[in-house]
């Protein structure tokens, strides 16, 4: 067994602790065909505290390994602030030289606490994952498919191979048009300009978990092309937290 197998292992066991007392339940939509009332209805907003659970155990785990120290409630920089309304931010800091650290900051779902998470890498911290995407009873997929998706955001990281390629694009009010600002960027105050452009845009490439996804992007090279030499855009990525060899 390799040393990220045998850290699932210890994460399950964390696990069976966190998660005491909360419930697992199916995809009550394997058909995926909710009904109309669903939208937007959010009967049981506690069982989502099963997310901040796995969190929970992930955490443990990692600092029971030695891999990681926890830095509780902590302001965080983000580049490219979510949307998610964070109540509580959680770092965990890898031991290892050139690691990312991982930010867990919890959110709400109707009022309740630890029901939603953002996990975040780097410092500023890129947005890795928002879990759920939707708390509504339509978009539920059942708790299985959540726990993974927090597996493959924060085991992504703690493999190293998490990338997060992002730059700032100045789009224009034509459309078929854009300016590309080299990142952070600065703004242009000339008139003849505001009066052309919008305000600059952030366009970013996620590898998360052997998935990958793209936002806002004008880059004609394509994903592959720009995965393979990214010239142009700033990436966060990190070494794995333990030694494979």
């Amino acid at each position: 067994m390799d040393r990220f197998a045998e850290l699932l292992v210890e994460v399950d066991a964390a696990f069976a602790v966190t998660a005491r007392g909360l419930r697992q339940w199916d995809d009550p939509h394997p058909d995926r065909m909710p009904l109309d009332e669903e939208y937007s209805r959010v009967l049981d907003p506690a069982k989502w505290r099963i997310i901040g659970a796995r969190v929970d155990a992930w955490a443990d785990a990692l600092v029971a390994a030695g891999l990681a120290t926890m830095e509780r409630d902590v302001t965080t920089d983000w580049i490219d602030p979510p949307g998610t309304d964070l109540q509580r931010t959680d770092r965990l800091v890898p031991t290892r030289s050139g690691a990312l650290p991982i930010v867990f900051a919890r959110s709400r779902i109707e009022g309740l606490l630890d029901t939603g998470v953002t996990i975040g890498a780097g410092d500023p911290a890129a947005t890795v994952e928002m879990i759920p995407d939707c708390g509504c009873d339509a978009c539920d997929s059942g708790s299985d498919d959540v726990l993974e998706q927090i597996d493959r955001s924060v085991g992504g990281v703690v493999r190293g191979d998490f990338r997060h390629l992002w730059r700032r694009v100045k789009r224009p009010r034509q459309p078929g048009w854009f300016r590309y600002l080299p990142a952070p960027g600065t703004p242009i105050d000339d008139a003849p300009f505001a009066e052309t452009w919008a305000l600059p845009e952030l366009e970013t490439i996620t590898v998360r978990g052997g998935g990958r996804g793209a936002h806002n992007l004008t880059d004609e090279r394509g994903i592959d092309a720009i995965l393979a030499d990214p010239v142009g855009w700033t990436e966060t990525t990190g070494e794995p937290w333990f030694d494979e060899s």
